[in-house]
């Protein structure tokens, strides 16, 4: 008896022992493995699940910057939400500096960057590049949710308050004021170089392009890499072409006109300083 009864304790302490060595040690390829299999089926719910099981539980598999960055492939790619994505490109590139993991996220999350900042509390300052701001300013806020604020002065003197609102998609993003009711076109996602979109009609059509998205320029309100490049032609006056610069997290930060015909790019107004609210 006293036999049994020892076996009856040994056999559930062995395999309760078994399973928790198997856990320890593949318990990480388990769960990752499983997200692939979900994946390759199109549940992408159930695939984010196991791999945020991996994440918690595994902190240091060696396979986690490759969890990382599936999790953000399905934020980015199948669920459009950029911000998620950003987030976890951002955790790569940081944990893993100097390998082809960090490689592979720098050049996904050229994709996911938010040119155009709307959290509560942001704040740009504009003003004519001339003059640093002295004879054109504009001084932009965010008051709440995609609200936003637009005092313009003519040196000191405020000439115009204008409050627009914004609404963000996975597929544009539109600006709303007094004077566009129904809507003005900012961006068109994704955006990619050689995409582009047209507001308007007739005359007062204007055509937007995506020319680069890794400029590099330098405003009074600091140094601004990976920026993205847009160019506006307007039908009224062919040839004459603007251009705008935004930078990943900040917004616009320069506008400068050109000639189509090959003249330089002279700068029209540019970013003085700014406050931008972490997400």
């Amino acid at each position: 008896m006293k036999k049994y009864l020892f076996l009856r304790i040994l056999i559930p302490f062995t395999l309760l022992f078994c399973i928790a060595m198997f856990f320890i040690f593949f318990g990480a390829k388990f769960f990752s493995s499983q997200g692939e299999r979900f994946s390759r089926k199109g549940d992408y719910q159930k695939a984010l699940h196991y791999y945020q099981i991996c994440v918690e539980r595994y902190p240091n598999y060696s396979g986690m910057p490759e969890v990382l960055l599936r999790m953000a492939e399905i934020y980015h790619l199948k669920f459009d939400n950029y911000v998620e994505a950003r987030k976890i490109y951002q955790k790569v590139i940081k944990n893993y500096p100097d390998s082809q993991w960090e490689k592979l996220a720098r050049g996904k999350i050229k994709d996911c960057y938010d040119y155009f900042p709307l959290q509560e509390g942001n704040f740009w300052l504009e003003g004519d590049s001339e003059s640093g701001g002295k004879n054109y300013s504009a001084e932009i806020s965010c008051i709440g949710s995609y609200r936003v604020i637009r005092k313009v002065y003519a040196g000191r003197k405020l000439v115009a308050t204008i409050n627009l609102t914004y609404k963000k998609t996975e597929k544009e993003l539109c600006e709303y004021d007094s004077t566009a009711p129904d809507g003005r076109l900012i961006f068109r996602y994704p955006l990619k170089i050689g995409d582009n979109w047209s507001i308007g009609e007739n005359l007062e059509k204007v055509v937007y392009t995506v020319i680069s998205k890794e400029e590099e320029t330098k405003t009074k309100g600091g140094q601004f890499t990976d920026c993205l490049k847009i160019r506006q032609e307007k039908k009224a006056t062919p040839g004459s072409l603007r251009y705008d610069y935004y930078a990943p997290g900040i917004g616009r930060v320069l506008i400068t006109q050109a000639s189509q015909y090959g003249s330089k790019e002279v700068r029209i107004s540019e970013l003085l300083s700014y406050k931008v609210v972490e997400e």
